[in-house]
């Protein structure tokens, strides 16, 4: 999920194919397992009733991923902010 949401936001082919290089060399984790599906429907409805809008599932896959088993997402999207906030995303 991760490999799509990154190289799905290049924009030039030069971009997309330095992006699938850096991806490649890094380890390949699935991350949607029936725990984390579990997890990650119940993190959307809890922000659902906070008011908070979400634009889409796949970050909430890929915090809720994180939040799991402890990892640090680097990121630069401003939809990651309200995970931070209320499900103790950490992130860079």
């Amino acid at each position: 999920m991760i490999y799509v949401e990154v190289l799905q936001g290049c924009r030039h082919e030069r971009e997309f194919q330095r992006a699938k290089r850096a991806l490649d060399s890094l380890p390949f984790v699935n991350l949607l397992g029936r725990d984390v599906a579990l997890a990650s429907a119940r993190n959307y409805r809890a922000l659902r009733q906070h008011a908070i809008p979400l634009r889409g599932t796949i970050d909430v896959i890929i915090a809720t991923f994180c939040i799991r088993y402890g990892h640090i997402l680097l990121h630069g999207d401003r939809d990651v902010e309200p995970m931070r906030e209320h499900l103790g995303l950490r992130t860079l």
